[in-house]
């Protein structure tokens, strides 16, 4: 077998009396592994390069033998380098090379599939491999590739196609031929799988065509937002409102002056947060592409409140700040006289002309949007002074009365007052005065106003009782009169109740005037027939003559 270039030269030999050798020695160029050693091999022999074996038996005669290297060059097989068939064609590699060198293919032909085989020579030839690329002619297998749309603009569509594709085919995408394939540009291309198709068209083979589906790819962390809310309704928000449509892969992050719940990003209660402006960030940060960012800004608008509703009762002269009745921390807004009350200046009534009565003054805090004006109600009630009306001074001469003192009154007088006896009120204003010269009673009015109570005293004085009977005839006949005499001394104009009373339940009543004289009289006639009256009684009865009180209190 020659020995090829770059391999080692094998040097063998045999002896035909082994046991009488004393020593074996090979010489020559190269490196000899081991030259004592009837075998052996030589490193860097050259073509024509002698060895020389020397063998010394046991009585010292020496014996040599010398052999001349044969050391063939490589060659490189002659194929042709590059095949191109149609699929499934039915193709015999050949097992000689064009330059006479044999050897054997692998792997095993398959004429499906565009693949690199390999030509090995056999072992005596002298002869490098050579790698044979065989094209089947189609679009190559379809393929799916990710890629991240902000990394990369434009792509090379032909480094998606597989190993050995025939490269005369065309790129088509949404029906459209792609000139420049090397460098598409995916900029306009929206998120999501976009589908292009290589296409072949060869003369010999039937078409065929391969789909490329790119996954375009891209952190979407939604639009940056800035929202102004009043401090009053910032309890709940919606931050994924803010942001709009966003990838949910993402985090939220907020600044460490910030402590805010984002458990639940559809409800985030801001309501431990002050009047200011506070930043929050979303970033969308998965898969191979960059991470991205939306900034949230919101601005809280603090709410001024008016404050509550403000009542103030008063009396009339009184001198109003009307200002001064808003407490702190509600100052701020404005006096907003919308009833147009007068005597109403720089928010300071005087209310000396003015009328009782109930009214209404708006104090209203205009915020900043979004936050709405506050207003709340100022009422002031203007109460007029009380009036009790005046003392009076009432006589009476009876042992017992009974007395309403409303009576009393003067008619201007208010009636919502209190009668009062040593102090002690006297319900519905009624008293029965007996055995007592002298009582006064007060009236008070106002007691518990904003006004000061008025007080009025009514002072009743008993007189002493007048001198008073009556004289008559007992007996008066029929068709007669008889004169009734009423001695007094009660004084010109006091008041006599005189009353007849019949045995049967006859009655009669008359009121006598007193004038200046003593003696009061009047007539009384006895008659058979009617009708009868106070001064005309039935005859054939029994009368008795009463002097009454007002009341009917028989005196």
């Amino acid at each position: 077998m020659p020995t090829c270039v770059n391999e080692l030269l094998v040097l063998k030999s045999s002896l035909s009396m082994p046991l009488n050798i004393s020593k074996i020695l090979w010489e020559g160029p190269g490196t000899i592994s081991n030259p004592t050693s009837l075998n052996t091999t030589v490193d860097g022999a050259k073509n024509g390069d002698t060895y020389t074996l020397s063998v010394t038996d046991m009585q010292g005669c020496i014996t040599s033998n010398s052999i001349s290297a044969v050391i063939r060059p490589v060659v490189n097989p002659a194929f042709d380098e590059f095949i191109s068939i149609c699929k499934g064609q039915d193709v015999t590699l050949p097992l000689v090379s064009k330059n006479g060198i044999s050897g054997f293919w692998s792997p095993a032909f398959d004429a499906n599939v565009s693949k690199t085989y390999t030509f090995t020579p056999e072992s005596d030839q002298c002869g490098s491999t050579f790698d044979l690329n065989i094209t089947i002619t189609d679009a190559g297998p379809d393929t799916s590739i990710y890629i991240c749309k902000s990394t990369d603009t434009a792509i090379d569509l032909n480094t998606l196609l597989g190993k050995n594709v025939n490269p005369n085919g065309i790129w088509n995408y949404s029906g459209d031929s792609i000139i420049n394939a090397s460098q598409f540009d995916i900029s306009s291309l929206n998120v999501g799988n976009q589908y292009f198709y290589y296409i072949i068209n060869d003369p010999k083979c039937k078409n065929d065509s391969s789909l490329i589906t790119i996954h375009l790819s891209k952190n979407h962390a939604g639009n940056d937002s800035n929202i102004t809310l009043c401090s009053s309704s910032r309890d709940y928000v919606n931050f994924d409102s803010l942001t709009g449509l966003r990838d949910d892969t993402g985090y939220w992050i907020q600044h460490t002056d910030i402590d805010v719940d984002l458990t639940n990003t559809s409800d985030v209660d801001l309501s431990s947060l002050t009047p200011g402006s506070y930043s929050f960030e979303y970033i969308a940060s998965d898969g191979i592409c960059d991470p991205d960012t939306a900034f949230i800004l919101i601005e809280l608008v603090k709410n001024n409140v008016a404050g509550p509703d403000i009542y103030l009762n008063q009396c009339i002269g009184a001198a109003i700040d009307i200002g001064a009745l808003v407490n702190e921390p509600f100052n701020g807004g404005i006096i907003d006289n919308f009833a147009m009350i007068p005597d109403i200046n720089n928010n300071l009534w005087n209310t000396s002309e003015s009328e009782d009565g109930s009214f209404f003054i708006n104090y209203i805090f205009k915020n900043a949007l979004p936050c709405p004006s506050d207003t709340a109600v100022i009422n002031i009630v203007l109460q007029k002074k009380s009036f009790a009306g005046y003392d009076t001074l009432i006589h009476f001469t009876c042992e017992k009365i009974s007395v309403s003192l409303w009576d009393y009154l003067n008619p201007n007088a208010d009636m919502d007052g209190i009668f009062y006896l040593d102090n002690l009120p006297i319900q519905d204003g009624k008293y029965v005065i007996e055995n007592t010269p002298n009582l006064t009673f007060k009236y008070i009015v106002g007691e518990g106003h904003v006004c000061l109570p008025d007080t009025s005293e009514i002072t009743f004085t008993k007189n002493a009782k007048p001198l008073l009977n009556i004289s008559a005839e007992p007996k008066i006949c029929t068709g007669e009169c008889d004169k009734i005499i009423i001695n007094s001394n009660a004084g010109n104009g006091s008041k006599i109740y005189v009353t007849i009373l019949g045995n049967f339940g006859q009655q009669y009543k008359s009121v006598f005037t007193l004038s200046d004289t003593i003696n009061q009289s009047f007539e009384v006639c006895a008659k058979e027939t009617g009708p009868y009256d106070f001064n005309n009684i039935e005859a054939g009865n029994i009368y008795t003559i009463f002097i009454d009180s007002p009341n009917g209190i028989s005196e």
